[in-house]
């Protein structure tokens, strides 16, 4: 039994060993393939041609930008109003108010960049392990085209 359980783990390592086109992932909103990351220069000209994983990648990018940008602002707040608090300074309440407000904004657009991202990696994922079929003329005939 020991030995059966040893081969199926050894097998499922094998597997991903021998894969030559790794899955793509995210770690911390950046993307990877394998143990590769990628820039936002070389997904756009991967993705030059796949308009709807491009639309997804912008989408991201841009929901990223705003969510990020709404939760440093909220952060600063808070900041200043614990820094308002330490020196028995007037004014902290309304920072405080503020900052929270900011990062209650952030949250949605953070969240909706994130599915953009699962998004994008699932297509790209999916696009390297699908078959096409299509009909294809040649100068001499008619063909059908099987690509994988």
């Amino acid at each position: 039994m020991k030995l059966l359980v040893f081969l199926f783990c050894f097998w499922g390592y094998a597997q991903q060993i021998a894969d030559p086109k790794a899955h793509w992932s995210i770690k911390d909103g950046d993307v990877y393939q394998g143990s590769k990351e990628f820039s936002n220069k070389e997904i756009r000209q991967l993705l030059l041609n796949e308009p709807i994983s491009m639309a997804h990648f912008k989408a991201k990018n841009r929901n990223q930008f705003v969510g990020e940008t709404l939760m440093m602002s909220g952060s600063f707040c808070l900041g200043y109003a614990a820094g308002c608090w330490i020196t028995a300074k007037p004014g902290g309440w309304q920072s405080l108010g503020f900052g929270l407000g900011f990062i209650g904004l952030a949250i949605p657009f953070e969240l909706k960049a994130s599915k953009h991202a699962k998004n994008l990696v699932e297509r790209l994922n999916n696009k390297s392990t699908t078959t096409t079929f299509r009909l294809q003329v040649s100068p001499n005939g008619v063909g059908v085209c099987w690509g994988f």
